[in-house]
């Protein structure tokens, strides 16, 4: 009964975002994957929509999930927490929900994976969870050699091991990947441009109705 957890700004949601989900959930054969939408990210410098708008655009955004309706969804944590998100804290809390057997994973990108030494005790995460690293061609895993060690020391290659476990592995995955961003299409928007083929249909007429991006 594994979960996977997704976490990110959503700012906003986009197609890219879903079909990860989507291949997530069908490669690890999870349970259930959560979105996390961040509040506050200590690397970030804030977000262009609040978080109630990105919450409801994640909301509409899944219903267009089909098959995978039910085992993906939206968990709010963070962004009902004061303060700064951290990933360690969140993993504590879904521990201690969920129990000392239940396999926990962590889904990050490359990019994020190579600051990973820059997040809050981030040594901690693998006592909690797996760590499962979306390798992307174009964007390699480039860590510092601390970081790098610690990452191979902790890695396994077979899925098998990573659903006998409930944390400790740092798992290597590759998904689809829509070339698409979050930041592309918020500049996109200011400049009107078209943005049918990258936005859930009800994620764009919720963007118009709140004129966000603008």
């Amino acid at each position: 009964m594994s979960l996977a957890l997704l976490g990110g700004s959503f700012d906003p949601v986009h197609r890219g975002h879903l079909q990860t989900a989507y291949d997530l959930v069908e490669l690890l054969g999870c349970d259930q994957l959560a979105l996390l939408p961040a509040a506050h990210s200590p690397l970030k410098h804030g977000h262009a929509a609040s978080p109630q708008q990105r919450y409801q655009m994640l909301l509409l955004g899944l219903q267009e999930c089909g098959d995978c309706a039910g085992r993906i969804t939206v968990d709010r944590r963070e962004l009902d927490r004061p303060g700064r998100s951290y990933t360690v804290e969140t993993l504590r809390a879904l521990r201690a929900e969920h129990g000392p057997q239940r396999p926990l994973y962590w889904v990050l990108g490359s990019d994020s994976a190579s600051q990973l030494d820059r997040w809050h005790d981030w040594q901690q995460l693998t006592a909690l969870g797996h760590l499962v690293i979306i390798e992307r061609a174009e964007q390699p895993l480039k860590a510092a050699h601390a970081l790098q060690t610690w990452l191979d020391r902790q890695q396994c290659d077979k899925l098998s091991q990573l659903q006998a476990t409930p944390a400790g592995l740092v798992f290597y995955c590759r998904v689809s990947q829509l070339a698409v961003s979050s930041s592309q299409l918020r500049e996109n928007i200011a400049n009107a441009t078209a943005l049918a083929q990258w936005l859930p249909t009800s994620v764009a007429q919720y963007i118009d109705q709140h004129a966000l991006y603008r």
